[in-house]
């Protein structure tokens, strides 16, 4: 039995460490969106016009707001944090409880037990606990990037979907950026670029796979121990 579920953890291990592998280029999938693109028709302006619409044009609004836009997303996340618990108890209790005339039961036993024995007090009981704990937690976070997102979904509010994918592949090194949320109209720079802590229901993935993820990871033996040793 211990034979067998040795051999099962050996595989466990080794297959989870084989996705770290590449073999060969990914197929990427192609991106389905929600909504299907509408093309919105737009009144052109009149002839010598100084005032146009049209992204291309000077004064032209070159945000994103339609389905099919594109625009660029700043994700700046460097934060810090840290939490510290302690927990201090203490606990005493003491019981007596005498038995001088229990039907003649403690002169019974002062006759009949050797010297010095006696029924009193009855009962003696003490307790004392104590309890004390430290924790403390850090973390530090830091991520700068820029990705291109697509306007894929307009709600009747007029709030905007989006979703950005990357793939960028190094050597034998895989990293994947994946970005979803819902954006404001109006919290769209004039340079068409906006910050993630202005994504609603912000969904953003930052994964890695390859010789440098595998790296750091503890090896299969290491993985190995910590399931079979209990302490």
């Amino acid at each position: 039995m211990i034979r067998l579920l040795l051999i099962a953890s050996i595989g466990a291990v080794l297959s989870a460490c084989a996705s770290n592998t590449i073999q060969e280029i990914p197929v990427q999938e192609p991106i389905q969106p929600n909504a299907q693109f509408t093309p919105v028709e737009m009144a052109r302006p009149q002839t010598a016009s100084l005032w146009n619409q049209e992204p291309q044009s000077l004064f032209g609004n070159r945000r994103a707001r339609n389905v099919g836009d594109i625009l660029t997303v700043i994700v700046s996340v460097d934060e810090i944090a840290e939490m510290q618990n302690s927990l201090e108890r203490t606990r005493t209790s003491n019981e007596n409880f005498n038995a001088n005339a229990l039907f003649g039961v403690p002169e019974w036993a002062a006759n009949t037990l050797p010297g010095g024995s006696s029924l009193t007090p009855g009962v003696d009981l003490s307790r004392s606990a104590d309890l004390s704990g430290d924790g403390s937690v850090r973390r530090q976070e830091r991520i700068t990037l820029q990705l291109a997102a697509e306007v894929i979904e307009q709600r009747p509010n007029g709030h905007l979907v989006i979703l950005g994918t990357q793939r960028i592949r190094v050597n034998h090194e895989i990293r994947d950026l994946r970005l979803h949320g819902i954006v404001r109209p109006e919290d769209i720079t004039r340079d068409n670029t906006i910050t993630h802590e202005k994504i609603a229901a912000a969904d953003i993935v930052y994964t890695g796979r390859g010789q440098v993820t595998a790296t750091t990871k503890p090896r299969w033996g290491s993985q190995l121990l910590d399931i079979l040793v209990p302490f």
